[in-house]
Order: structure tokens, then C-alpha cells, then sequence
């Protein structure tokens, strides 16, 4: 695989739940590929011990809105 996209909505709040899906997250993030999470994609990311937390914006047209993000440790 190339890179991983981890869907938003509820479906992360499952997916953190299983080993085989934290474990792919953990390979992944370790063969340093391009991990994509989207809107509560991130507690997967969370789960794998992969992210650190810091500060960043999100672009909407004519908008700057203001967030906390998580990036990868590796």
C-alpha cells in the first residue's frame, strides 16, 4: 500500500477498538507513509500512539477557521 485514509464520522470510534487496525496504523506510520484522517479519523491515529498535538487552521473560502490538529511523530 502506498497510504492509508482513515474515514470520519463513527466509524473510527470502532476501528480503534480492533489490534489488527491500530497494528496496520503502527505499520504504516512506521514505513513512513502518507496517513490521511478525516474529521474523527484522528482517535484511530490516536490509539497507535502515532500523533503529537499542536496547533493549525483550516481554509474555507474567505475564512480562516482556527483548530487544534494532531501530526505524525515519525
Amino acid at each position: 500500500m502506498d497510504g492509508l485514509v482513515i474515514p470520519g464520522g463513527w466509524a473510527p470510534d470502532f476501528l480503534r477498538r480492533h489490534p489488527s487496525c491500530v497494528s496496520l496504523v503502527r505499520e504504516m506510520n512506521g514505513l513512513h507513509k502518507v496517513i490521511g484522517a478525516i474529521c474523527h479519523g484522528p482517535w484511530t491515529l490516536i490509539e497507535a500512539d502515532v500523533l503529537v498535538l499542536c496547533t493549525g487552521y483550516d481554509f474555507m473560502p474567505g475564512t480562516y477557521i482556527p483548530y487544534t490538529v494532531n501530526v505524525p511523530l515519525a
